[in-house]
Parts: structure tokens; sequence; C-alpha cells
């Protein structure tokens, strides 16, 4: 018997260009809520970039910024929260991303309500970031602005191929930062405190709950979501996904765009 089911949201619930839920998601989450099933969203964007997704009524908790927090939705406070030293990250832009400059493309610094945004032409293409342009603030007024006690997320883009990412690596390794690279893609990365996951955080929501974690089912596309679909009673990747997560999901549901989470439940008969 599933107790819970941990959902992943862009390329998962929702496709590529898109910060709505569908008609069909919203139907899943209303069914699972009739069968008294804990719906939990865990998801590598924060308060400011989920938009109106986590104001669902059947949602109870969000597990955001790749495992950064875990928020109880329906009594409005955090269970969990684990903050980014802004002493390291200064440190950090001061002799990684500055001096790399050249080789970036976007930097965004996340707390709980608002976004510091490294401004360029490339920033100003991103569909995903241009929906919450009215949330910027600049990079710079950081240091006075961003709310150090809920410093979630550093998310950095950068050129194809670029060398930041080992360096940052590196530089994290020699100094033995708190802070760690949490997932690579070919153009980007999130930084967040070490040992901070999706996987982390769902753990410490299901003992928070008393819930075994192998009574959680878990739907995810990307590599941020792989150590979660490793550690649950039942992990799905979504067809769309990438090859490393196949590999070593349980099943794999079809494709986002046809609400391979809806279908896979539908055929398990749990919705």
């Amino acid at each position: 018997m599933y107790k819970m089911i941990a959902f992943d949201i862009d390329g998962t619930l929702v496709q590529h260009l898109t910060n709505e839920l569908s008609d069909e998601i919203n139907l899943m989450f209303k069914k699972l809520k009739e069968k008294g099933i804990i719906i939990t969203l865990a998801t590598g964007r924060d308060f400011v970039s989920i938009a109106n997704i986590y104001k669902n009524s059947y949602v109870d908790y969000f597990i955001g910024a790749n495992g950064s927090f875990i928020y109880d939705l329906k009594n409005n406070k955090y269970i969990f929260n684990s903050s980014i030293s802004f002493t390291e990250f200064e440190e950090y832009n001061k002799n990684v991303l500055m001096k790399n400059i050249d080789e970036i493309n976007n930097i965004v610094l996340s707390d709980s309500d608002k976004v510091f945004v490294f401004e360029n032409k490339e920033n100003k293409k991103n569909w995903f970031w241009e929906a919450f342009r009215n949330k910027f603030n600049s990079y710079e007024s950081a240091k006075e602005k961003l709310d150090k006690n809920y410093f979630h997320l550093i998310t950095l883009e950068h050129k194809l191929n670029s060398p930041i990412y080992l360096q940052t690596k590196k530089y994290f390794e020699k100094y033995n930062l708190s802070i760690d690279v949490q997932a690579y893609w070919p153009k980007g990365f999130f930084v967040a405190n070490k040992g901070i996951t999706k996987a982390s955080s769902l753990k410490k929501l299901c003992n928070f709950l008393n819930i075994d974690i192998k009574e959680v089912i878990a739907f995810g596309d990307g590599e941020n979501d792989i150590e979660m679909i490793k550690e649950v009673g039942l992990g799905i990747a979504m067809s769309n996904g990438t090859e490393e997560l196949k590999k070593i999901a349980d099943d794999v549901t079809i494709d986002v765009e046809d609400y391979g989470t809806k279908f896979f439940l539908e055929k398990m008969g749990i919705i």
C-alpha cells in the first residue's frame, strides 16, 4: 500500500514552455486525494519559479530547490530549511564566477520570495525565467536584500562545454566548503548545501510523517531525480527522461505530453 506520491514538475507534470498544471493532472490529483494519498511536489523550482503550481488545493507538501527545504502547504510552515552560507557564496562568486564571466549565461540566487539575477542577453531569451521577470532583483542587490536565513539555491547556466563546472567542483573541494554541485546538465548546474537532494529531503518528510520510504512512489525525468527514484518503493521515469534515469528506474511510463503520470497510476489501479 503506497501512502505518498512524490512528483517532479518540469518534464514530469508539465511540458516544456509550460508553467501551469493541466486539467488532466488536476484530475489525477483529485483522485489521489480521494484515495487518501499524500501528494508531494519534489522539484528544482523555488517559491518564485513554482508560480501558482504549489497553490493547488490537493498538494500537501513542497520539497523545493532540489531538497533545500520542505514546506507544509496546509499549515503554511517550513518542516526543514537548509540555507546556503552567504559568506561562502561571496567567496565563490569573487574567485570563480566573476573570473569566468564570459563563460556564464545566467546566475540566479533564490530565497523564499525573491530571485537575484545576473542579467545578460541569454537570460532575456530564457522562456522559463521570462514568466517571473517581475520578481527579478538585481544581482548586485543580493548582499542587502536576499534573506540569508532562506538562501536556498544558486542556479548557473553556462556555455556548452564550459570548464566552469570542473573549476567549481575543484574550488569547493580545495576549500572544503559546505556547498556543492547538486545536479549538472550540459549547459548548467545547481549549487546548494552538501548532502542536500530531493531524496534526502523526501526521507526527512517520511520520518516526519512516520512513513516508510518504501511506501512512496516517485516520478521524475532528470539527473536530479536519480537518488529519489532509487530510494523510494516504486521509482518511475518518464519516457522523455534521461537514459541514465530510465536505467535505474523500476519502470518507465509514457511521455509527459501524454500525461504519463496519470497513465501509470491508472494502469496500476491506484486511481
